[in-house]
């Protein structure tokens, strides 16, 4: 039998976003092992490895990781092995070296390098250009990235552009008003407000500090918005002052880590995104499929999913004023909110995982 081995950080990365992808290799003959570290139970899995690694390149977890990885890709052959996040695909891919298997696939969730990073490029263009000679398919999931691979010719065997990891159109879907009411009232909205959501961890990347300036304007023009932050991480505390200091932390609501997002996101009007860059984000998929416009920042990944005046608006990363005004456009004309909800709901079908799925059969060469 042929064996694959998907390689993520976290058991909650192998099911949010691979279950698909492993049950479509198990349909076509695999037997599938998965490295992660967490308690969720893999039914139909052959066996879990628990190796933990570093969340940065020079965490020191990554030693022992290395040690264990490679011990472990040295003890057999695997037909397939995969890796979809940057640290374990640098650590794994150099562990791989003097091993002999089949196909090594590399993810590219969005490259650290990307158009005006303030941290330079030259050296993520380095890094990655060089795992890509132990690498023998890379994908890509966003127009930026698919295009700088091309550019910078990545020495890889094999490159792809795919649409993301799909979204199940089952579960985000668009509601009617009165479902829409009856989840404001579960959760203590009331039905007059006018509600923006992002859900993100909370980090430099993510920027949501620009979210909470913008939303310092919009309360002065309309009393009735919302905000509501889901999430967790490093800037949370930060954002938290920020607000305060900006006088809306009445009104911009701090969610922590939810497992309701499909709920909550059926309750609001419209999803804020701020993050200076992106892949193709699966926040903003579930958000055009429940019916929800988009107004996010002109970023790699997030341009990819928003036509501007189409299912969304996008403004500029040092535009708070653009940001709270397009937002305002949504309030005040409730025709051109309707129609910007239903395009939504259409732009999201490309992304369905049943649409999406056939396209990873090229990247695993079945």
């Amino acid at each position: 039998m042929k064996r694959a081995l998907f390689v993520a950080n976290l058991d909650s990365f192998h099911k949010n976003f691979h279950i698909p992808y492993v049950r479509r290799l198990q349909e076509h003959g695999y037997e599938v092992e998965l490295v992660s570290t967490g308690s969720v139970d893999f039914s139909g899995i052959a066996k879990k490895h628990d190796i933990k690694f570093g969340r940065t390149p020079i965490n020191r977890q990554n030693i022992p990781a290395f040690k264990q990885f490679r011990k472990l890709v040295k003890s057999k052959y695997y037909d397939i092995i995969y890796f979809s996040a940057p640290v374990i695909g640098a650590v794994g891919r150099i562990a791989l070296i003097g091993t002999k298997h089949g196909r090594v696939i590399y993810s590219a969730h969005g490259y650290s390098f990307y158009k005006n990073n303030p941290d330079g490029n030259g050296k993520y263009i380095f890094i990655e250009k060089n795992l890509c000679r132990l690498t023998d398919c890379t994908f890509t999931m966003n127009k930026e990235d698919y295009e700088a691979v091309q550019e910078l010719k990545f020495p890889c065997k094999e490159i792809y552009n795919v649409d993301g990891v799909g979204v199940d159109l089952s579960v985000f879907s668009k509601v009617t008003q009165d479902e829409k009411l009856s989840l404001r009232n579960q959760y203590g909205y009331n039905p007059k407000d006018f509600i923006l959501i992002y859900p993100a961890e909370f980090t430099e990347r993510k920027n949501q500090g620009l979210l909470l300036e913008a939303m310092s304007r919009l309360r002065k023009r309309h009393a009735n918005v919302r905000l509501l932050l889901l999430g967790r991480g490093i800037k949370e505390d930060d954002y938290k002052r920020y607000a305060k200091q900006l006088g809306v932390d009445d009104v911009v609501h701090f969610l922590g880590y939810r497992n309701d997002v499909n709920q909550l996101l059926k309750m609001s009007d419209v999803l804020f995104a701020s993050s200076t860059n992106e892949g193709l984000p699966i926040n903003m998929m579930e958000a055009l499929a429940t019916g929800l416009p988009v107004v996010a920042t002109n970023t790699r990944g997030q341009n990819d999913l928003i036509k501007d005046g189409y299912n969304g608006y996008l403004f500029e990363l040092n535009e708070p004023d653009v940001a709270s005004d397009r937002v305002c456009r949504l309030i005040e004309d409730k025709v051109l909110y309707e129609t910007m909800s239903d395009n939504a709901v259409e732009s999201s079908k490309k992304y369905d995982i049943r649409v999406v799925a056939p396209q990873y059969d090229k990247v695993f060469g079945i």
